[in-house]
């Protein structure tokens, strides 16, 4: 690691930190050469690190936004990832 791999780091929305890389250097290098960088970000209270992953938002149109004792939210998660192989919810819908 002797030329310059980090481009910009910054907070996202979720107040997590970003490094993003220069275009030569890959995060799966980064990642696997960690032991040689967290130290710069101790004073943050860093837990893990992880590499970017693909995220896809999903908006549905006309359905009840108040979970009733037959369809809520899990139900709902559940149909989404049913339905739509290779799909899975992360989060809880807003």
């Amino acid at each position: 690691m002797g030329s310059l791999i980090v481009g910009m780091v910054g907070v996202s929305i979720r107040g997590n930190l970003v490094v993003t890389l220069m275009p030569t250097y890959s995060a799966t290098q980064f990642v696997q050469q960690q032991q040689q960088w967290i130290g710069v970000f101790e004073s943050y209270g860093v837990k893990r690190v992880t590499k970017h992953e693909q995220w896809v938002k999903v908006i549905a149109h006309g359905i009840p936004t108040i979970a009733t004792a037959e369809f809520g939210i899990e139900q709902f998660k559940e149909e989404i990832e049913t339905f739509n192989k290779g799909i899975q919810i992360i989060r809880n819908p807003q």
